[in-house]
């Protein structure tokens, strides 16, 4: 899980990241990793532009979020 000002990421089993609205608590979207395996880590850079996130098929990504 990441948590920006504004959203919440959250990494599930089949390698999709799903965004919430931190204030309403509403899913917004799913992203799809490109990967069915369960995303494992993440976190956001300091300007919360930047998602990157890990995979248990060792896999590391990097998503830009502007």
């Amino acid at each position: 899980m990441a948590i920006s000002s504004e959203l919440i990421y959250l990494g599930c089993k089949k390698g999709s990241v799903e965004i919430w609205n931190r204030e309403k608590l509403n899913r917004i979207d799913t992203l799809q990793t490109g990967s069915n395996c369960r995303v494992l880590c993440m976190a956001l850079d300091s300007t919360e532009e930047v998602l990157v996130f890990g995979t248990s098929d060792g896999q590391i990504q990097a998503w830009g979020l502007s």
